[in-house]
């Protein structure tokens, strides 16, 4: 009887070891794994330089790089535009609504009148496919001053930022896989602190990519309308006060272009009355005609 209590103590005992030895082994384990994880995974993601992670991701995503280089170019296509119209409000209404039929947008505008002529300037938003037809629209509507158009081909750049930003990703996840795994208050802070690392490079690159795909989708406009001078020139007004020989001359300047104005005026509307009025002068003139042939021929 008291073997088999001594037996079955042993065999308790030897249970009771083996539990506690295979318990704190595997949080030892645990604890290595976790500390190596960490160390082999702050190397491999260097945040302040822009190296990526070397094995076979790296390759994929490289060999994805190229093939997406190769098929979808990034480019930024932009204007500055100044025209000449003959009337800059109907003329920049025929402007908007081509832009708004065509996918675009009016983005801001600024307006300048000076006396009765209105200069306007105003930055369009354009599908890029669609900026050389709105160039040809614009030669149609008014006379081009001048045009400047650029092209930025960021091809490279946006992948190496998407590259890095894909790696970066790929690293988050796996540091929450052994933030799971954290089993001190150590690790658990230490992993948190390269999350935060991490995501906020996240973020930036992400912010990047978004201002550039929004670039690449949108061509920019700068288009200046000016309104075209009247052929007759305006004259400046006129001041009887003279303080100096220039102003003598000025002011004769003027009263020249004023006279010229009128005369010019005067001998247009001359003109607009003679053709107004044509339709009935010549009915006049048939009837005189017939009368003086009907009165000649009564006198036979």
């Amino acid at each position: 009887m008291k073997k088999s209590l001594i037996t079955l103590l042993i065999l308790y005992a030897i249970i009771i070891s083996t539990l506690i030895t295979g318990c704190f082994s595997q949080s030892k384990s645990l604890s290595n794994v976790s500390s190596d994880q960490i160390a082999s995974l702050t190397e491999n993601i260097d945040i302040n330089t822009n190296e990526k992670m070397s094995g076979n991701n790296n390759a994929d995503m490289k060999a994805n790089t190229t093939v997406n280089n190769t098929n979808i170019k990034k480019v930024i296509r932009d204007a500055n535009i100044a025209i000449e119209v003959k009337n800059s409000d109907q003329d920049f209404k025929k402007i908007s609504a081509w832009v708004t039929a065509n996918g675009g947008d009016e983005f801001s505008r600024n307006v300048s009148a000076n006396r009765k002529y209105k200069n306007i300037t105003v930055v369009y938003k354009v599908p890029p496919v669609k900026l050389d037809s709105f160039l040809d629209f614009l030669d149609r509507t008014g006379k081009i001053q001048s045009s400047n158009m650029n092209s930025n081909d960021i091809t490279d750049q946006y992948y190496d930022i998407a590259a890095r930003l894909d790696n970066l990703k790929k690293g988050r996840e796996q540091l929450i896989e052994i933030q799971k795994k954290a089993v001190t208050i150590d690790q658990t802070l230490r992993v948190q602190g390269e999350l935060n690392n991490i995501i906020g490079e996240i973020e930036s690159l992400q912010a990047r990519i978004n201002v550039w795909d929004k670039m690449v989708d949108e061509s920019t406009v700068n288009l200046t309308v000016n309104q075209e001078p009247d052929a007759i020139k305006a004259a400046e007004e006129i001041s009887w006060k003279f303080s100096s020989f220039n102003d003598v001359l000025k002011t004769a300047k003027s009263g020249f272009v004023l006279t010229t104005n009128a005369l010019a005026s005067i001998l247009i509307w001359i003109i607009i009355f003679v053709v107004s009025v044509s339709p009935v002068l010549i009915i006049i003139g048939l009837i005189v005609i017939v009368v003086k042939v009907i009165m000649k021929r009564k006198k036979q």
